[in-house]
């Protein structure tokens, strides 16, 4: 069996689709009782990830024209007033640009 140490990226995204499951059974447990058992969890991981390929393939050039145009604007803007602030020594300034 391959470790999950040289696929890093697998891991990350089965993570993330379940604490999406978990997030959703949580908002859902607002309205109903909800009842987690193995097959609703690997039923909600599924829909999770299932939605994400969905949005994933539907909206990617757009997502890379946003992400594009916010490293060329306003990355190098917030980037420098943090390193600004922390190599001035002022803490404060720099901790909430975080």
């Amino acid at each position: 069996m391959p470790s999950l140490r040289h696929r890093p990226a697998t891991a990350g995204a089965a993570m993330n689709a379940y604490t999406g499951m978990l997030s959703w059974e949580s908002v859902r447990s607002t309205w109903q009782q909800v009842r987690l058992s193995r097959l609703a969890r690997v039923v909600g991981v599924l829909l999770i990830s299932g939605v994400a390929m969905v949005l994933a393939l539907l909206g990617w050039r757009s997502f890379v024209t946003i992400f594009s145009n916010f490293l060329e604007t306003e990355f190098p803007v917030i980037f420098n007033a943090a390193f600004i602030a922390f190599w001035r020594g002022d803490i404060w300034s720099y901790m909430m640009l975080q």
